[in-house]
Parts: structure tokens; sequence; C-alpha cells
């Protein structure tokens, strides 16, 4: 078994939340209309999980701006 340190950019992630969130709020009420507020609940939910996913993904591997990062691996007994 192996443990390890991550290092997180609070800054970059404050940053990843808030735009997710406006772009996941402009979304829904841009394009989704008569609805049940249940089904508001899921899009939305499933829109930001998927914002966040993606810009964590494109700012560590594309743009190389590590948001989440492996500091150390050791052994663990």
């Amino acid at each position: 078994m192996y443990a390890g340190w991550i290092v997180l950019d609070l800054r970059m992630i404050i940053f990843i939340l808030l735009i997710s969130l406006f772009l996941t709020t402009s979304i829904v009420t841009m394009f989704v209309r008569n609805r049940a507020w249940h089904e508001y609940m899921t899009i939305f939910v499933a829109l930001y999980s998927l914002a966040v996913v993606l810009q964590v993904v494109v700012l560590n591997v594309l743009l190389s701006q590590p948001v989440l990062r492996i500091e150390a691996l050791f052994p663990f007994p």
C-alpha cells in the first residue's frame, strides 16, 4: 500500500467552482423551461459536476496549471 501528499491550489479550486456555478446557472435558466423543481435540481447537479470535472481536467492536463497535484508517494505499512 502507498500513501501520499496531495496539494490543492485553493485559488484555482474557488475559481473553478464559481465559474461552474455561473455557467451552470446560465445554461439551466436559458435552456430548461416548464419542468418540476426536482428536474431543475437534477439537471443543475449533473451539469455542475460535469463542468467542474472538465475544468479540472483541462487545467491539469491541457494547460499544465495544476489544480490537484500529488506531491510525494511513499510506502505505507
